[in-house]
């Protein structure tokens, strides 16, 4: 959908823009370079997460930023650079394997920097998104070896995010190869981790790949208690989480649908559809969850 046609999200990303551009245009004349490879960087992220779109425009001020930080030899800057353009060959997710060949190229870039500086904490979460995109290109064993390498730097030096998001990576990898048991294993462990640290979003996210797991193995009642856990912690967050929150009523919804209860299907996907988000209210989810209780009710009157 453009830009344009998505409420609330246009104003705020053009204000952060406008004022990005202000502090950029500011460091450009006092000739602050380090601040002004920052901002470049900082108006890479912005536009590769909230442009609607925009990949083209996250590419070109990660460059620039790249260019700059190598200009006053910012190796720190220079590593995030590297990385931040190995996530813009992996958004939006329907990418070919020529993506996922260049963000591993640019995140092996990333991690060569990291430890020419002996930044541990950037080479553990450089090779943990070498080995997401190397699970990208079905490259498994590599992978593993990276999420690996990761946790064990994670574990090393104490860093409990960066552990947790390794240990959601390996679920994720586990999940794919349908070794279920490991799967949610990992997923778990990082649920624990993630309730710790207090990260409510990754308690909730791990929450939902623990219910996708029980689902595939048809364990609907463990499923079912997992996405409730997680729909009651995204509707804690506020509004930062409303948009997932719908997406795991429709979750939710999806399996009392499977179960053939359709009543509480429907229940599920209206309360979805109640969720007052631009992304819910507008667009493809609206019209999927349209679709679905449609043919949840034409179900129903088959059955009477």
């Amino acid at each position: 959908m453009p830009e344009e046609q998505i409420p609330g999200l246009s104003d705020y990303f053009r204000e952060v823009d406008e004022e990005s551009q202000a502090k950029l245009a500011l460091a450009r004349e006092c000739g602050d370079k380090k601040g002004e490879a920052k901002i470049l960087y900082n108006l890479g992220g912005h536009y590769l997460f909230f442009s609607s779109g925009n990949i083209q425009g996250a590419i070109d001020y990660h460059q620039q930023a790249l260019a700059l930080a190598r200009e006053i030899g910012d190796k720190h800057r220079e590593a995030q650079c590297l990385a931040g353009l190995g996530t813009c060959c992996t958004v939006p997710w329907e990418r070919t394997k020529k993506d996922h060949l260049q963000a591993s190229h640019f995140f092996e870039a990333a991690l060569t920097v990291a430890r020419e500086i002996n930044d541990q904490g950037l080479e553990g979460q450089y090779l943990g998104d070498l080995g997401w995109s190397r699970l990208n290109l079905h490259d498994y064993v590599g992978a593993e070896q990276h999420f690996e390498q990761a946790l064990a730097i994670a574990r090393k030096i104490a860093d409990r995010k960066l552990e947790m998001g390794q240990l959601s990576h390996l679920g994720s990898l586990f999940y794919q190869q349908e070794n279920y048991e490991r799967a949610l294993s990992a997923f778990e462990a990082a649920a624990v981790i993630a309730h710790e640290i207090e990260d409510q979003f990754a308690v909730a996210y791990n929450l939902g790949q623990i219910c996708s797991l029980h689902h595939s193995l048809k364990n609907y009642p463990q499923a079912i208690h997992s996405i409730e856990q997680a729909i009651a912690v995204y509707e804690a967050i506020g509004k930062r989480g409303l948009f997932l929150t719908a997406n795991s009523l429709v979750q939710l919804a999806d399996i009392y649908a499977e179960m053939q209860n359709y009543q509480q299907a429907i229940a599920c996907w209206e309360r979805a559809l109640a969720v007052d988000h631009p992304y819910v209210q507008s667009g493809s989810l609206w019209d999927h969850i349209q679709e679905q209780i449609a043919e949840a009710r034409a179900k129903m009157d088959g059955q009477s």
